[in-house]
This record gives structure tokens, sequence and C-alpha cells, in this order.
């Protein structure tokens, strides 16, 4: 397992993306962002489980920088080669 915080700039929008690991993030600095799971959109202090191969963004519509928080499984995966992770074009 790890943890992770994240830094999102003003303004920015990740890309879609998805991985075999599952992820929960939770806002560590609020700010006026989102996260959205292909299936929905979550707004702030709002924790967010992405599930295994779910696509997956982060938004960021304030003027201050947002800090998400993350615990995940991809350590494991990637100890057992069995992690992937694919962008979507």
């Amino acid at each position: 397992m790890a943890t992770r915080l994240q830094m999102l700039p003003p303004g920015v929008h990740t890309r879609a993306h998805r991985h075999t690991a599952s992820t929960v993030y939770l806002a560590a600095r609020d700010a006026a962002g989102r996260s959205s799971t292909g299936r929905r959109s979550t707004g702030r202090s709002t924790p967010v489980v992405v599930p295994t191969w779910a696509w997956h963004q982060h938004l960021n519509d304030s003027a201050e920088e947002a800090i998400l928080f993350s615990f995940t499984d991809e350590p494991t995966l990637r100890a057992l080669a069995l992690y992937r992770e694919e962008e979507q074009r």
C-alpha cells in the first residue's frame, strides 16, 4: 500500500486515465476542484473511490492550488507484475 500527496495548480485539468490499482482520493486542501470517475463527479471534501480500471481525472477550477491525498494498492500490483496504466487519447 502507498500514500501520496499530489498538488494540482490552479486551472489544471488532468488527462483521463485508468490503471489496475484501486485508489481512494481525498482533498487535503479544499479548493473548488473535483474528481471524476467516469460514473460521477464529486465536489469538495468528498472521498473519491476509483476502482480497478476505471477512467478518472482531476480538475482544479479555483485560483488556489489543490492538494489531493491518495491511498492505493499500486505497489502490491507492481511487485506482482500486475500493474498497467492507460491514458485516454
